[in-house]
């Protein structure tokens, strides 16, 4: 889904819908809602999962959680994170498992 643009001006008609779009903007943002989490699963025995973040960077930073016992034992087997444009590449181990599921934040 693409994220549109938001005018730097606009006609007498558009304020009032797009001063709206802006208050519900700032009021999420103030209640820490402000779209920037992914939740994922490592793909099973293979060595990379790409995760696809829409207007992220080489400059944007990603940070993981792991969400189950199995995505735990990821981390510790060691993992890391190719940065991208419009997304992340996780390198991990070739497991079978399924269920090594992780949230991830991206800031920048």
């Amino acid at each position: 889904m693409a994220i549109p643009d938001v005018p730097v001006a606009w006609t007498e008609d558009q304020a009032a819908e797009w001063s709206r779009k802006v208050a519900i903007t700032v009021n999420q943002l103030l209640l820490g809602r402000s779209n920037n989490v992914v939740r994922f699963t490592l793909t099973p025995d293979v060595t990379s999962t790409e995760v696809l973040l829409q207007g992220t960077t080489s400059e944007t930073s990603f940070q993981i959680t792991p969400q189950s016992a199995t995505a735990g034992q990821a981390v510790a087997a060691g993992l890391w994170v190719e940065k991208k444009i419009g997304a992340v590449v996780v390198h991990h181990d070739a497991d079978p498992a399924t269920d090594r599921d992780f949230s991830g934040t991206f800031t920048g």
